[in-house]
């Protein structure tokens, strides 16, 4: 077996290791969510890690004021970032912000953050996510 057979076996394995899911995929919106930022991702940040794009992800989807100590993100904000990648065809409607909420959370639990806004989710969830 050659070296470079091993590395791609050992990269096939790392790469599924990463994009493990915790969102079933029956969830919709969670699916069509990991196909467009993992074309964006092969497409505009190819050198980076799947983890580091995450990261950059939510970094722009938490508000300037929240960067510094974040632990939520909306899920409002997902639709600004598809929009600033071209995608906003793409954007969640209610329904499926409400989809994926209930997926985090369960069917009928519903989080309120402090600014009024209901579709939160924290940032271990929406590396999940995403």
């Amino acid at each position: 077996m050659s070296i470079a057979t091993v590395s791609a076996r050992q990269l096939t394995i790392r790469s599924s290791t990463i994009v493990a899911r915790s969102f079933s995929s029956t969830c919709e919106p969670a699916e069509r969510l990991k196909c467009i930022f993992e074309e964006y991702r092969q497409k505009n940040y190819s050198r980076e890690t799947p983890k580091r794009f995450k990261k950059e992800l939510i970094k722009a989807a938490c508000s300037k004021s929240q960067t510094e100590a974040a632990t939520t993100v909306a899920i409002e904000s997902l639709n600004q970032i598809l929009i600033n990648i071209g995608r906003p065809d793409q954007c969640l409607s209610e329904d499926d912000m409400n989809r994926l909420c209930s997926e985090v959370y369960g069917a009928h639990r519903t989080v309120r953050h402090k600014d009024g806004k209901e579709h939160i989710v924290s940032i271990d969830e929406m590396m999940k996510l995403i």
